[in-house]
């Protein structure tokens, strides 16, 4: 049977990433601070046919630039559990992806949602597990903070004009990370929690205490910093293949 593309009216979603009407998964893949839908370009076609990759585009960057970004997290994760619900049904069930603060919003939608939704959480500690996070870090703190989770190449950071684009989305997604507001409510679903060997800021116990809210865990070490999901992609897509496999 032919596939045919479905027809995504909210703009959330690149043109680059054609969703298929009847594909097995449609998982959603949400950025991490600072990120935009790009960060998973690279993915779309990567986990075998039946799985849509999806990424979500967020307000204030990519083809969304035009928009006003987004400091409410409540606000935001209202607004993508509204444009996503309409994913979720029987014959195409939706999964959410999240890499660092991507985690937090997929974790969120998905209690949102309130239904039986899938999560891929990487490079994120469980709720009450993180340190703290300011919403008023300098232009050089958040440049360090870059430089220390290594998922942007020096030679751009070194860039002014570049550098002049990504402050201000950086500055907005802490404000969303700084929220005290943070939900930790039981969710009893698959969940396939992954972290990066070498990742400081988000050690193994962090990881291990989503299973306090979500028995459901699956943890995976893998080898590399906080961008492991980008250094070790291939490793990354082969374990997510293997446990959606198990989900059918």
């Amino acid at each position: 049977m032919n596939q045919r593309p479905r027809h995504l009216t909210s703009g959330w979603c690149p043109e680059w990433a054609p969703a298929l009407v009847g594909d097995k998964f449609s998982l959603v893949c949400l950025p991490f601070a600072g990120g935009s839908a790009t960060a998973w370009s690279g993915w779309v076609g990567c986990l075998g046919q039946g799985t849509s990759v999806l990424p979500y585009e967020l307000p204030g960057r990519g083809g969304r630039l035009a928009e006003e970004l987004c400091v409410d997290r409540q606000a935001l994760v209202a607004q993508i559990a509204s444009d996503l619900f309409a994913l979720q049904t029987d014959n195409d069930p939706l999964v959410l992806m999240g890499h660092s603060m991507g985690a937090t919003l997929a974790y969120e939608v998905a209690l949102e949602l309130g239904r039986n939704v899938p999560l891929i959480l990487t490079g994120r500690c469980a709720p009450g597990f993180s340190g703290s996070i300011s919403a008023d870090y300098s232009d050089e703190m958040l440049l360090q903070r870059l430089k220390r989770h290594g998922g942007t190449p020096a030679e751009l950071l070194q860039n002014t004009e570049l550098v002049e684009l990504i402050l201000p989305v950086l500055r907005a997604d802490m404000k969303l990370l700084s929220d005290t507001r943070e939900r930790a409510e039981f969710y009893d679903c698959p969940v396939l929690v992954m972290g990066g060997t070498n990742d400081l800021d988000v050690p193994r116990t962090g990881l291990e205490g989503w299973r306090n809210l979500c028995p459901n865990t699956e943890l995976r070490m893998i080898p590399g910093g906080h961008f492991f999901v980008k250094d070790q992609a291939d490793s990354v897509q082969a374990h997510i293949r293997a446990w959606l496999a198990r989900l059918l």
